[in-house]
């Protein structure tokens, strides 16, 4: 009866007059729309969680058509009801329960204690905001609700997270623990964390490499530069036109991750390479974070944001490129640019144009920035001196042949009648730029755009006059056509991901002095918690949907769907490319058709199936002759070449030089007269 009677005088006027009792009123109505909206959210989220549970089947049927809805509303609606005023419900007469016990014991009133539980529950709204990403297909068929999805998510944690921060922790869970001490164990957990990633990330690509789908292009390119290299033959790669691969890209640092060959000439090693080098980019990316906040709790986030950064997934699944080596020497370059340490940006500055030509475009803009802000003019001068002089020597001399790749196609929107590239660029820029803007405009662009930055929460878009390093990545989006340049499923990636991560620190770091903060009255410290927090976050929902360490159709390894869970027929097949190693001696000159071929890449002499060289072995993947261009060669070679198919099993089929052969294998018989 007691706490009946408290309820009553809790909401009952003082003063019965009219006058007093409409005020009062007045009072208690906007004082209830200051709690009662959130409050009810808030009540309402665990009756929409468990509703999204039970029909998270139904979701996408229900989605995919327009009859859908009709059928089978009759028999959700009524259950969704019940289970949402259920939940409305219970969390009231919670939220009534604790308020009446505090006005009781500690005299505090009512709309105080719904403000105070709603500051620490909202939380549970993300809850069903979340669970929406299970709907099948939702990511790949509606980026840029699932993006704003992300970001709305990050946006709720980050509020609660700012209301939280000022709080102190109970002393039976708060420590007291050195800066020297912190600072080791956050390295310690943030490298394990990296360990964890190159594992993870290795069993996944394993299993697209056991799928035989990973190729000669690009993974198998490398694979024999690799393997030429380590044996005194640089940069030569037998099967690109011209037989050495600085015709296609000059990237002399192969011939420094050479040596991992020794190890075990193989695919796998150049994967595990390629992994835990870009894994180890958490280091530079610490030392950024430290020195710009010196908060060991934000570089471990950014560092956790960084491993499940959905673009580090794409280029790193994607077989293995150079382009990909770059993004670790960008992060320490830009380090050493913080730090004003430019006797070793220069050194990283060195291995970064090694490893691409084009490297030295895009750093060319990192010189610009340090003259134009006058940071350090020297060095601003010499980076770009160092980078056009790279770039000229390079395309005029050792690129300039005529076995040399064109990329023109990348930018065949552009191109104008018979001019050069540049050229056509320069006039379309002043003649027509209505028309760039149209082509930098599209949804591919702008969802790709929003992949790399909404983990970011948007934030280098802020850096100022540093955002020029940014130039040469944010122009190629803008003008390229060819879709691989603008996917996070490529390792093009790199040309923007780098300098993001590393811009995010500083613009936090100036956060503190903008007239914004001082604008609205915000608390630095605790807004620094709320971004950290805002970043993990946005990067968890965004790797959720477009990550590889989650199951999701939105996925993607170049232009591969990726295959998690291998079937019996596959395992067979991949089982038959381990027998075939067996057969092919290791210093047999080899030709191989695209998916399989790659698997036996590490010899001096491999060659793609198409050229129709006279190795000592073919190896074709029956897949790969059916394609339309490959058909005409695969007859060919078939009744023109003398070879015996000597092993055939699973859609593999091997075949050796007649007269290699002389009875050593059975001759299995193959249908020759295919159309």
């Amino acid at each position: 009866m007691k706490i009946i009677q408290t309820l009553i005088n809790t909401f009952k006027p003082i003063d019965r007059g009219v006058g007093h009792g409409l005020e009062f009123t007045h009072k208690m109505l906007d004082s209830a729309m200051q709690w009662l909206p959130l409050t009810f959210i808030i009540a309402l989220s665990p009756g929409v969680t468990i509703a999204i549970l039970t029909f998270i089947n139904e979701a996408p049927q229900f989605l995919s058509s327009n009859e859908m809805p009709k059928l089978l509303l009759p028999t959700m609606l009524p259950t969704m009801m019940i289970i949402s005023a259920t939940s409305i419900g219970l969390v009231f007469l919670g939220y009534l329960v604790t308020a009446t016990l505090l006005r009781l014991k500690k005299q505090i009133s009512p709309v105080t204690t719904f403000r105070t539980l709603n500051r620490y529950a909202m939380i549970v709204v993300t809850v069903p905001l979340f669970l929406s990403f299970e709907v099948a297909d939702l990511a790949k068929k509606h980026p840029f609700y699932v993006i704003f999805l992300g970001a709305l998510i990050a946006a709720i944690v980050m509020i609660w997270v700012y209301r939280l921060a000022g709080h102190r922790l109970p002393r039976a869970v708060s420590w007291s623990i050195s800066p020297r001490w912190a600072r080791l164990i956050t390295i310690v957990v943030i490298l394990a964390a990296a360990g964890t990633f190159a594992w993870r990330i290795l069993e996944l690509q394993f299993i697209q490499h056991q799928n035989l789908r990973t190729g000669n292009y690009d993974l198998g390119v490398y694979v024999n530069t690799l393997y030429n290299s380590i044996h005194g033959r640089f940069l030569k790669c037998t099967i690109v036109p011209g037989g050495y691969h600085i015709y296609a890209h000059f990237d002399p640092i192969l011939v420094l991750f050479s040596p991992v060959m020794l190890i075990h000439p193989s695919a796998e090693t150049v994967m595990i390479t390629e992994a835990v080098w870009i894994a180890l980019g958490v280091i530079p990316l610490y030392l950024i974070a430290i020195h710009h906040l010196n908060r060991n709790w934000f570089a471990a986030l950014l560092c956790f944001s960084y491993l499940l950064y959905p673009a580090i997934h794409g280029l790193t699944m994607y077989d293995f490129h150079s382009l990909s080596l770059a993004g670790p020497f960008i992060l320490w370059a830009m380090y050493f640019v913080d730090t004003r340490r430019y006797a070793l940006y220069f050194v990283t500055l060195v291995l970064l144009v090694l490893t691409r030509e084009d490297l030295s475009l895009i750093m060319l803009f990192t010189g610009f920035y340090l003259f134009y802000s006058k940071q350090s003019l020297k060095a601003g001068i010499a980076t770009i001196a160092l980078c056009l002089i790279y770039f000229v020597t390079v395309k005029l001399t050792i690129m300039a042949t005529d076995e040399q790749f064109s990329y023109e196609y990348y930018f065949d929107r552009l191109e104008i009648g018979k001019r050069g590239l540049l050229e056509s660029i320069i006039i379309t820029v002043l003649t027509n730029p209505l028309y760039i803007a149209r082509g930098a405009l599209i949804e591919g662009k702008l969802v790709y755009l929003l992949q790399l930055l909404v983990p970011l929460l948007g934030l280098p878009l802020l850096a100022g006059k540093r955002l020029w390093i940014c130039f040469y990545g944010l122009v190629v989006t803008a003008l390229v056509t060819r879709q691989a340049l603008y996917s996070i499923a490529f390792q093009y990636a790199t040309f923007l991901y780098p300098f993001f991560f590393a811009l995010t620190p500083l613009v936090v770091k100036n956060l503190e002095a903008s007239s914004f903060f001082k604008k609205f009255g915000l608390h630095y410290r605790k807004s620094v918690a709320a971004i950290a927090a805002g970043i993990f976050v946005s990067t968890l929902c965004l790797s959720y949907n477009y990550g590889v360490f989650h199951e999701t159709s939105a996925f993607r390894a170049g232009h591969s769907a990726f295959n998690r869970n291998p079937t019996p027929a596959m395992i067979e097949r991949y089982r038959s490319v381990e027998k075939v190693k067996a057969i092919i001696p290791a210093d047999a000159s080899l030709s191989a058709s695209l998916f399989v071929g790659v698997h036996f890449a590490a010899r001096e002499q491999f060659y793609q199936f198409k050229h129709l060289n006279n190795t000592d072995y073919y190896l074709v993947l029956d897949r790969d002759v059916q394609d339309k261009k490959i058909r005409p060669k695969y007859k060919k070679f078939l009744n023109e070449m003398d070879y015996d198919l000597i092993f055939s099993e699973n859609g593999i089929k091997l075949f050796i030089k007649q007269e290699l052969n002389q009875g050593r294998h059975k001759v299995l018989r193959i249908n020759r007269n295919i159309r």
